[in-house]
């Protein structure tokens, strides 16, 4: 475990990652799912937080790639 879920005060949903060595890793109680599995996500509405803020742009251009739907929200960390 990378980090006691205790510590993490914000639920998200899901975690994805394009980095082989992440995937189907735990971290904060919850697995790294592939990062092409969300084109499989059916809600209407999805808001990404993109912690990997020195590649935000890219991580977004890969996300709409994939879910390109006009209600999603993007919100990067810095």
């Amino acid at each position: 475990r990378l980090f006691d879920p205790a510590y993490c005060r914000n639920q998200l949903d899901a975690i994805f990652d394009n980095t082989p060595t992440k995937m189907n890793r735990e971290t904060c109680g919850m697995w790294i799912s592939p990062f092409d599995q969300i084109a499989k996500i059916q809600r209407e509405k999805v808001l990404f937080v993109i912690h990997a803020w020195n590649v935000g742009l890219e991580i977004r251009r890969e996300v709409l790639k994939l879910r390109n739907l006009r209600e999603d929200v993007f919100i990067e960390t810095r």
